[in-house]
């Protein structure tokens, strides 16, 4: 059927003429294409391979015989031999291997120079393996890393495999003769499952076998044939499949891998882009079907239909821009990097079965193409192809950013509208985030229909960024618009200050002094910025309510000794913040919280570093820490900061150079404030004070009492601690100092010996000392020694006798309420005749026979 199109061109561009065709034929009907069918073995022939539908040529022995022994010399090789071959299954099953094997030893007998004219006239395309035949079961062990690519595309174990043999694997030999070995080991079975296939428009030889014995295969062809580089493994993808563009296109879509018979590890991969506009594009001279970047790239069109992907190349993608001022293709890939690869250079071949009028109008119109990627070592001169990959313009196109954002702030939400020049757009995101943060939230797709969006549950008083992306009913999205800003109003603040006191007692009158101080509300909290905060003050005295207003965060009242009821609250814009409400009693008990101790300031590293310490007994939870410039007591600053002990840090906010500060530090324990720590600085010298008038105040044998004074600072050194230092004769002692301390007492001195004290000022430069002063301890006398004698020997005989009486008591307590007296048995009475058997017995003797003669008796 032919199609004749009539327009009228008013433009004169020869680019609207193929963009028009396009369009209109595109309303006729396509043949739809049959289901595919996986054509792998089923369950029934699973340990067979898969074989052409014609069988293989059987050659005889007598046409082997029937052949001329020197053929003549202007017969090419190429001319198909004159034999008769028989094809079916009958004759197959007829010829046995050992007809093969015969065959075969005929051609190793002759000699070198037959052989290879043999090999050049028997121009076999297909070699097939002998069925029936047992392997080894080691063939079927696969390493790890061929054990992951299997998972990764699940693969079954009897689908079939390509191993692809190109002629650079074959140098110095020729690829002639690397087939002819590869048909010799095909039939000896060394190569299982395998069917072989020679390529010869392509120089390649194709080995198909099964997934199972791959790797086996792949290392044997490594070993056996002497290959060099590396060789590729194709898999078919179940299922997938390609319209038939011509006859060289004719492919199935494949998931491709590439698998290294010498192993490589730790790859790592960089993206690499390339971007073609129709300028860049040439036609070839020998076909309009290819247009090139480079005319030399038209001698490997031949080999664009291979469909091998590059072993360096990974997620080939491609998106079309039609935009102003011009219109372009880029495409992106994932290139391995290798130390000893040089710089490479990159082209595009575009290919397509109806053909190409002009290259530049390429990109105008909606073409279906193959994009093949060419990369070349510029050292090396290697050329790799990649593809070819099919890509309809219409689909890849990628839509310009959407426009007109208009960003409407309400409450606690910003309502995002914009607009867009795409008509074919089915959704847009919208992304939002705080002005200077990080980390973008995507929220809900918005459909075609409502380029309208509502961002809720926001911050208040907070400035947000928003940009917009949209995409194509083909999945390509755009890049994002313009980034647009809102900010969200302010609302009223939602907690209030956290406040702490301190009372201080007034003698006169009967008043005592509240020190009032409160935090910041956190920005989250305040929902703005705060203008003003409010203190009242009531109690049963009518005199004694009032209000103040003010903006700093620590006041001073002077009130009687009452109850006194404070409510503290914080304004903004919106309004006012809940109130905190204190109540301070003149009866109730005070936690006298003592001021931190050690505080010192110094500069180091462009910074003010503040430390101190506090007393171990009185925990402290937190601590406020005031920066007020000297010349401006409106310039404050406060940090609030948790902590115990020793504490080291930096001031921050922004402090000039030339200025001075006033430090003062609050401890915190709950609502109980202490009293302030307070230092002068300045940004480049630290602390403003100097060690002064240092004097020896009291000396005894064994204790040195040393004073001192603070002035302030009269030279610009930086001074990073102050220290008071004790030496004598091989002895040293130190201890730090700081402003709130005035005095020192050394112990446990030495009589009779002479000692040194001074300051130790530690700078960045190293140390200087101050006011050096010597003293020596008092000589011991025949007193203290007496004294020291007495003392130590007293209580040495003090312990002996009360040891002694101690031991004697508790002996005699032992033996007579702990130890049971226990029975003689000599003693006893009772068991007295028992123990004098024999004795009584002779008595007994003695007294009858005297009672005998004087016939009387007698009583013992």
């Amino acid at each position: 059927m032919d199609v004749v199109l009539h327009y009228k061109n008013s433009n004169g561009d020869p680019g609207d003429m193929v963009m028009f065709t396009e369009r209109t034929l595109e309303d006729f009907p396509r043949r739809v294409l049959p289901v595919f069918a996986p054509w792998f073995p089923t369950h029934k022939d699973r340990y067979l391979p898969i074989r052409p539908l014609k069988t293989p040529p059987i050659i005889r022995t007598e046409d082997i015989k029937a052949l001329p022994s020197n053929p003549p010399a202007s017969k090419p090789c190429s001319e198909p031999l004159p034999t008769h071959v028989s094809r079916g299954n009958e004759t197959l099953r007829e010829k046995s291997h050992e007809t093969l094997l015969q065959l075969e030893g005929e051609r190793d007998s002759v000699g070198d120079t037959s052989r290879h004219e043999c090999e050049y006239k028997f121009r076999r395309s297909w070699s097939v393996f002998a069925p029936g035949v047992n392997f080894s079961r080691n063939t079927k062990t696969f390493s790890k890393q061929f054990q992951k690519v299997i998972e990764k595309h699940s693969l079954q174990l009897h689908q079939r495999a390509k191993w692809i043999i190109g002629q650079v694997n074959c140098e110095p030999s020729h690829i002639e003769s690397v087939w002819a070995k590869l048909t010799r080991a095909v039939r000896h079975s060394k190569l299982p499952t395998c069917n072989a296939n020679f390529q010869r428009s392509i120089a390649q030889i194709w080995v198909f076998c099964d997934v199972i014995y791959s790797e086996h295969i792949g290392n044997f062809l490594k070993a056996e044939f002497h290959l060099n580089g590396q060789i590729r493994l194709a898999v078919h993808k179940h299922g997938s499949r390609m319209n038939m563009l011509n006859s060289f296109l004719c492919h199935l879509i494949s998931v491709l891998f590439i698998y290294y018979c010498e192993t490589s590890f730790g790859k790592s991969y960089s993206i690499q882009e390339l971007t073609v506009t129709g300028k860049d594009l040439r036609m070839c001279e020998f076909s309009d079907n290819y247009c090139v970047m480079d005319t030399s790239d038209c001698s490997l069109t031949h080999a664009v239909h291979s469909g091998l992907i590059a072993d360096t190349v990974e997620d080939f993608k491609c998106h079309f821009s039609n935009g102003k001022p011009t219109t372009s293709l880029t495409c992106q890939w994932k290139m391995e990097k290798d130390e000893n690869t040089g710089k490479m250079k990159t082209s595009l071949i575009f290919s397509s079965v109806r053909g190409f009028g002009n290259c530049r109008f390429v990109l105008l119109s909606s073409y279906k193409l193959n994009i093949t990627l060419k990369i070349q070592d510029i050292m090396t001169k290697k050329e790799t192809l990649s593809g070819p990959y099919f890509n309809d313009l219409k689909e890849i196109v990628k839509p310009s950013p959407p426009v007109d954002l208009e960003v409407v702030a309400s409450q606690n939400s910003l309502m995002v509208t914009w607009t867009t020049k795409e008509t074919n757009l089915v959704e847009c995101k919208i992304r939002h985030k705080p002005n200077g943060g990080h980390s973008w939230t995507e929220g809900s797709k918005v459909y075609k229909g409502r380029w309208m969006y509502v961002i809720d549950n926001l911050q208040p008083f907070t400035l947000y960024t928003v940009s917009v992306s949209c995409v194509t009913k083909y999945k390509y999205w755009s890049d994002w618009s313009k980034e647009w800003s809102g900010m969200t109003p302010e609302s009223v603040p939602s907690s209030p200050s956290r406040v702490c006191y301190h009372i201080e007692d007034v003698m006169s009158h009967g008043t005592q002094k509240i020190h009032l101080l409160w935090t910041a509300i956190p920005a989250e909290k305040a929902s703005g910025t705060i203008l003003s905060y409010r203190v009242s003050v009531s109690s049963k005295h009518p005199h004694q309510n009032w209000t103040v207003i003010t903006t700093a965060h620590k006041l001073t009242l002077e009130v009687i000794r009452a109850v006194n009821n404070i409510v503290i609250t914080a304004y903004n814009t919106a309004g006012e913040s809940p109130p905190y409400q204190l109540t301070v009693s003149a009866a109730e008990p005070r936690s006298d919280l003592p001021s931190v101790r050690g505080m010192w300031v110094h500069s180091e590293g462009g910074k003010l570093w503040v430390q101190w310490d506090v007393d171990p007994d009185r925990p402290v939870s937190e601590f406020a820490v005031e920066r007020v410039a000297e010349a401006d007591p409106n310039n404050t600053h406060w940090t609030w900061m948790e902590g115990s002990g020793h504490v080291l840090t930096a001031l921050t906010g922004d402090i000039e150079p030339m200025q001075t500060y006033i430090i003062t530090v609050y401890p915190i324990s709950g609502v109980q404030c202490g009293p302030p720590s307070s230092l002068q600085v300045s940004p480049d010298n630290g602390a403003l004070v100097d060690v002064a008038d240092m004097k020896v105040a009291m000396v005894t044998k064994q204790h040195a009492a040393i004073q001192w004074q603070w002035q302030r600072k009269q030279h610009g050194s930086n001074i990073l601690q102050y220290s008071l230092v004790l030496s004598s004769e091989g002895d040293s002692q130190s201890i730090m100092i700081t402003p709130d301390m005035n005095q020192y007492s050394f112990h446990s001195l030495t009589p009779n010996t002479e000692y040194s004290v001074h300051v130790s000022a530690k700078t960045p430069f190293g140390s200087i000392s101050i006011d050096k002063q010597n003293f020596i301890t008092p000589q011991r006398d025949q007193q203290d020694v007496t004294y020291e004698t007495i003392t130590v020997v007293i209580p040495l005989l003090i312990l002996i006798i009360v040891t002694s009486v101690f031991s004697i008591t508790c002996r005699i307590v032992y033996r007579k309420y702990i130890i049971l007296k226990v029975a003689d048995p000599e003693k006893s009475v009772a068991c007295r005749w028992l123990m004098n058997f024999h004795r009584c017995l002779l008595w007994t003797g003695r007294w009858r026979a005297e009672g005998a003669e004087g016939g009387g008796h007698q009583s013992y």
